[in-house]
């Protein structure tokens, strides 16, 4: 018995050893959803180093690999786009800068890639050093937006990685920058390139921009994500995933691990792999890289080059890109010939000019009846002579996408009957394109639709049109049933963007010109 104990252990030995003798090791490192996020910042009371931190963490990681002979492969889950204005105003050309020295294998598209005119998109295609990914997109005339696949050699073994983007962003994107594209089932587009790549490769990755949700809230949502990947489709050994913004580690659905990065480049995921030609992968270790912090051995790396020279020449495109951003936050972009107050006061109580104004903007550009702005939304006024850019982005800090909603005329008058009958701040509405009367002793309703310069009453079963922002259609400042997000209907534009347009084809704007007041109250009259 001790014998075979004996022959046994060496055998597992020797299978060991040529295991290793054959496998590559590799060092997936991924981040998703950086969204305009390319510097250091506060976040409460932590600092976030963001791609500074992952510099020093991938400086560390490449330098084991190179004891190792392992490869580091360098992934991101999509959404490099829209997020701050200090990278929204200049395409995330600094965003791609940063990826490229960063040293980024490949991205897959995201839904927010599609919020800026297809030339930027793909301007920053061209300019970036790795590959973008996109296997369920297809231009309606037949050609490709990206490639589907990438396929890497990698010491003996192929790597194989696919690329997938959530369906949903056919009706949440600008609809002008996806008119002429298809976005495809993820489940079967996987099916058919997981079938060609293990024709190919040794392991398969899928580079996910879909989400990860529980199956109830992916029914909820009616698209499908990656739990819907990893149960449906077979010959997947990873899924690196984005969009919901969430941190996944290691949740195994049908023997295939799901990893994905938070959002913000608040985290990285390492995760180690040891591949054998002809075996399935087999998974090492996983670990979170915070990217508020760094590596214990950037101490003594950040003295050495080529590291220490890299780390400056990446601070030098940081510091470069928020000068940028200043000299444009600084443009002036209309003018203003009085004070637009912000009152919490009343512009929580009553209608506002500069309630008014957003409201306008809104509604003008999405071409509806009657516009809705929640007074909480609105963060500051507008002072008497030049607007710059910086003012739109401190009234309109959220970045809140802009849409329209159907509703009936009786729907409406609900609408603004639970919204007046509230005491809260910040729901009050600024509203556009209509007159509301409200009696503060039965909370009876009239609407009043601006039409050729005079108001007429809604009418109770006719539809109309109803310009509102995103925050508002989930749900936000406990917005009424009767606005949901799956009856909104999503331009894609920001409210900052719509108000800056606003401003700058007007030129010059008065507080009087927006000084009515579009909601008013009464009571009962007594006897």
């Amino acid at each position: 018995m001790k014998t075979w104990r004996i022959k046994s252990i060496g055998l597992i030995f020797f299978v060991n050893f040529v295991w290793s003798l054959w496998a590559e090791h590799i060092i997936f490192v991924h981040t998703n959803d950086s969204h305009g996020y390319f510097y250091p910042r506060k976040e409460k009371d932590k600092e976030i180093y963001g791609p500074l931190a992952l510099y020093a963490h991938l400086a560390a990681i490449r330098i084991e690999a190179a004891q190792k002979k392992a490869f580091v492969i360098l992934t991101h889950g999509g959404d490099i786009n829209t997020g701050t204005p200090e990278s929204d105003l200049v395409y995330a050309k600094p965003d791609i800068e940063i990826m490229n020295h960063l040293g980024f294998t490949v991205t897959t598209l995201g839904n927010h890639e599609f919020d800026i005119p297809r030339r930027e998109l793909e301007r920053q295609m061209e300019q970036s050093y790795f590959r973008w990914l996109a296997a369920n997109i297809e231009k309606k005339n037949g050609e490709r937006l990206a490639a589907p696949v990438l396929l890497l050699e990698l010491g003996r073994i192929r790597l194989g990685i696919l690329g997938l983007i959530t369906q949903s962003t056919e009706k949440i994107s600008v609809p002008q920058n996806i008119r002429d594209l298809i976005f495809e089932d993820p489940v079967r587009i996987a099916r058919y390139y997981t079938e060609e790549l293990r024709k190919k490769a040794d392991m398969v990755v899928v580079l996910s921009h879909l989400g990860f949700y529980p199956a109830e809230k992916e029914q909820q949502l009616k698209y499908k994500g990656d739990i819907a990947i990893a149960k449906n489709v077979r010959g997947i050994d990873l899924i690196l995933g984005g969009h919901s913004h969430s941190l996944v580690i290691n949740e195994n659905i049908e023997g295939v691990p799901i990893y994905q990065a938070d959002s913000y480049y608040r985290y990285a995921v390492r995760v180690d792999f040891e591949v054998n030609p002809g075996e399935k992968p087999r998974l090492l270790s996983h670990r979170v890289l915070s990217l508020a912090e760094f590596p214990v051995e950037w101490a003594k790396i950040k003295e050495l080059d080529p590291y220490r020279t890299e780390y400056r020449r990446l601070e030098e495109i940081i510091q470069n890109a928020l000068k940028t951003s200043e000299k444009l936050f600084s443009r002036v972009i209309a003018q203003s010939e009085d004070d637009f107050l912000h009152d919490r006061t009343t512009l929580f109580h009553q209608s506002v000019p500069i309630g008014n104004l957003i409201a306008d903007a809104q509604r003008q550009f999405t071409q509806a009846d009657i516009g809705i702005v929640n007074s909480g939304g609105i963060r500051a006024g507008l002072d008497k002579g030049p607007i710059l850019l910086r003012e739109v982005y401190t009234i309109c800090p959220f970045r809140n996408t802009v849409g329209t909603i159907e509703l009936k005329g009786s729907e409406i008058r609900e609408l603004f009957r639970l919204l007046l009958m509230r005491k809260e701040n910040g729901h009050f509405p600024q509203i556009s394109g209509a007159e509301v009367h409200f009696n503060r002793d039965n909370h009876t309703v009239r609407v009043y639709l601006r039409k050729d310069g005079t108001y007429v009453p809604i009418k109770s079963n006719q539809v109309y049109k109803v310009s509102l922002n995103s925050y508002l259609a989930a749900g936000g400042n406990d917005y009424p049933d009767i606005v949901t997000k799956s009856r909104f209907h999503d331009t894609g534009m920001k409210d900052s963007e719509i108000l800056q347009k606003f401003l700058e084809q007007r030129g010059v704007v008065r507080s009087q010109d927006f000084a009515e007041k579009r909601i008013r109250f009464f009571r009962l009259r007594r006897p």
